[in-house]
């Protein structure tokens, strides 16, 4: 299981959002320039955030974005699935029957169970905590962005 680089940004948005949470919206741009992100990435992630209602967007003046609901509202487990998908260890966990063997491999309930505390784990974490927990600066160390991430193909991205 990996979570993915877009989901690990998108964490660090909502976290960014969480942490300058005030009744105004924020740029775009500043959020994306604060974590060396891509503008452009940027904009992919919270239009996914944005269609989970995660993130509110608007356009135009007075535009700008921000959280859709309060950062206690908001789990770890939803921002990660928002981008990357429901998680999943390995195929046997998606769906039952998908792994001919789930019926008597001794292995398999105990993927089923890894997960779903995995899951609950995640689930348990709210932005409000990792907001008020957060030290240091939200800036970026300046680095340039991978060119994975400039370049970004569709097969890094997981389409609902």
């Amino acid at each position: 299981m990996k979570i993915t680089r877009m989901a690990d940004y998108a964490v660090r948005i909502v976290l960014d959002m969480a942490i300058t949470a005030t009744e105004e919206r924020v740029r775009g741009e500043d959020v994306a320039d604060r974590h060396g992100v891509p503008h452009g990435v940027v904009t992919r992630i919270l239009a996914r955030l944005a269609a989970c209602g995660i993130a509110d967007t608007r356009r135009g003046s007075g535009g700008g974005i921000m959280l859709a609901r309060p950062a206690s509202d908001i789990s770890l487990l939803e921002v990660v699935e928002a981008m990357d998908g429901p998680l999943e260890l390995n195929r046997c966990t998606r769906r039952p029957g998908e792994c001919p063997r789930d019926t008597f491999c001794s292995v398999h309930p105990v993927w089923l169970e890894v997960r779903d505390e995995l899951r609950s784990r995640l689930l348990s974490i709210r932005f409000d905590a990792l907001a008020a927990s957060a030290t240091g600066p939200l800036t970026c160390s300046g680095k340039e962005p991978p060119a994975e991430l400039i370049q970004m193909g569709t097969s890094t991205t997981w389409t609902p």
